[in-house]
């Protein structure tokens, strides 16, 4: 009787541990922006620690978080995620960012698991990962009802769930697949370039520039070519001019010679 007691406590014991953050509380208050600071003696996000969190909009993890654990964001307002240089982070586990608004996230190279619905139901459109990812599972469900359209999985992932892109924007969710790029829901291999949807304003601006320029050099090049033929013609006016006064002059001694003889 007294063992199963014990049992009982302990186990009661357990879901209050597991249960210290409650819906709504956020484990650390965010500031008027909404950004949260991990606390700097955090090794892994706990459980449920910003679950329900609808203050928080972003969150920087340090480099030397190993785990998010379950549902730590889950169901926050959470926006935006950025990590620390040389993050060490190497597990993202069931619901971490299960229906958060995060709309775009870049995973370090460090994880290697993401696990169970990691990130179902949340707003993200756009998934990339680190260069050299190390990643090896991603879960079942991990990234199913969200708007992914773009995301390149690396080749490294051996264990690939079910339904891991189920409902998402893009029809044929078999284009999700380890070692290949999608880009609005278009796959690529890894040698084919990816076009641009829209030049850069910088592109544009560029190749406006080359067009005046080029514009420019065929109106110097046309007036040039004019101003020679010009010039040309002008000279041949001139010789022509100088011949014809010459030949009068000749003309002239010739006459004058011959007056000169018959008066003799």
């Amino acid at each position: 009787m007294s063992f199963t007691v014990t049992a009982a406590i302990a186990a009661f014991v357990g879901i209050l541990a597991n249960s210290a953050y409650v819906n709504g509380e956020c484990a650390v208050t965010p500031g008027a922006d909404g950004l949260v600071t991990i606390p700097a003696n955090w090794t892994a996000i706990p459980e449920y620690a910003f679950w329900y969190c609808t203050d928080l909009r972003k969150v920087l993890i340090p480099a030397k978080i190993t785990e998010i654990q379950a549902s730590a964001f889950s169901r926050s307002g959470l926006e935006e995620v950025e990590f620390e240089a040389n993050s060490q982070l190497e597990t993202i586990y069931k619901y971490a960012f299960d229906g958060t608004n995060i709309t775009s996230i870049e995973i370090p190279s460090s994880v290697t698991e993401i696990l169970n619905y990691a990130f179902a139901s949340s707003r993200l459109e756009e998934v990339e990962f680190e260069a050299n990812s190390e990643l090896e599972t991603i879960g079942a469900g991990a990234f199913q009802y969200t708007k992914t359209v773009s995301i390149e999985i690396p080749s490294s992932v051996t264990s690939f769930g079910s339904n891991v892109f189920r409902d998402t924007p893009c029809s044929d969710s078999s284009t999700f697949q380890p070692g290949t790029m999608v880009v609005n829901c278009r796959t690529y291999v890894a040698q084919t370039p990816v076009p641009s949807a829209v030049p850069s304003v910088k592109t544009i601006l560029i190749v406006a520039v080359l067009d005046v320029c080029v514009l420019v050099a065929l109106v110097v090049f046309f007036l040039l070519k004019q101003r020679d033929k010009k010039t040309g013609e002008d000279e041949g006016v001139n010789s022509s001019g100088i011949e014809m006064i010459e030949g009068n002059e000749l003309n002239e001694i010739e006459i004058g010679e011959i007056e000169g003889h018959q008066l003799t």
